[in-house]
């Protein structure tokens, strides 16, 4: 398990990162977390640029077609989590929590990890007049149908919990740039199309910072990255997340890369 939440956790939000500056910053404010005067860190952020990411143990060219984010500018990079491949954009939300690791923790156990940091995102949707329940492993289901996925890395000596909270989706441009197996095929929804309106993921951030408050028990403690923390980052995304042999793997580390 996670060590117990403690009082105050440091916020950021971004809009419009690109993938690799995004993922850049989830896996720094893991590895900076012990230096942090807050016990965990919560970031919930946008890309804006639409991108296709792979899990950190995922083959690129079997979960991805390559050639159509190629021809449609998307994108393509692998998070420091594990987990399945998503398309993310200006409709999804992102969520990041840099989080202590308790000493009795054990991968075996991710699915209470996994319930236990979902709760913010379920008060959120509450919040919204939505029912949502946890699905083990990962998932988190509104009416039957999935509008979360999430995922988990350790880094250093924390734990970095992603997610990706559906405000909106265009299906067709997800089933046309994964490659998803008949098997892995889920019913998805957004929350858009629960409410009935476009919900922003502006919007959404919102009620999740106030999900999450009310699920910890914290105040949550606004302060933007600084410009020595931005230099890090920047470091960090030239020499990983902008590297094709992290995104491709080694195998394709001299493929063209798709734009950064």
């Amino acid at each position: 398990m996670l060590s117990k939440a403690k009082h105050l956790w440091r916020y950021l939000e971004d809009d419009y990162c690109t993938a690799s500056l995004g993922l850049a910053t989830d896996e720094y404010i893991a590895r900076s977390l012990p230096a942090s005067q807050c016990s965990h860190t919560l970031r919930l952020y946008t890309y804006g640029e639409p991108c296709a990411l792979v899990g950190k143990y995922q083959e690129v060219s079997s979960e991805i077609n390559v050639e159509y984010c190629k021809a449609q500018g998307m994108t393509i990079n692998r998070r420091p989590t594990g987990g399945g491949a998503v398309v993310m954009g200006e409709g999804q939300l992102g969520v990041a929590i840099a989080a202590p690791l308790s000493e009795d923790f054990s991968l075996l156990r991710l699915s209470v990890v996994f319930e236990r940091y979902a709760q913010g995102l379920l008060l959120g949707l509450k919040r919204l007049g939505l029912r949502g329940e946890f699905k083990p492993r990962n998932d988190l289901l509104v009416q039957g149908k999935k509008i979360a996925g999430m995922a988990f890395a350790v880094i250093g000596n924390d734990g970095l919990f992603h997610a990706s909270l559906l405000c909106d989706l265009d299906e067709g441009i997800m089933q046309k740039a994964l490659r998803i197996p008949s098997s892995k095929k889920v019913s998805i929804t957004t929350i858009s199309r629960e409410l009935g309106r476009i919900a922003t993921a502006q919007e959404v951030r919102q009620v999740v910072k106030e999900g999450y408050k009310e699920a910890f028990g914290i105040e949550l403690v606004n302060k933007p990255l600084s410009q020595e923390e931005r230099g890090e980052i920047e470091s960090l995304e030239e020499a990983k997340y902008k590297n094709p042999v992290w995104i491709f793997g080694q195998e394709d580390a001299h493929a063209e890369p798709c734009p950064h």
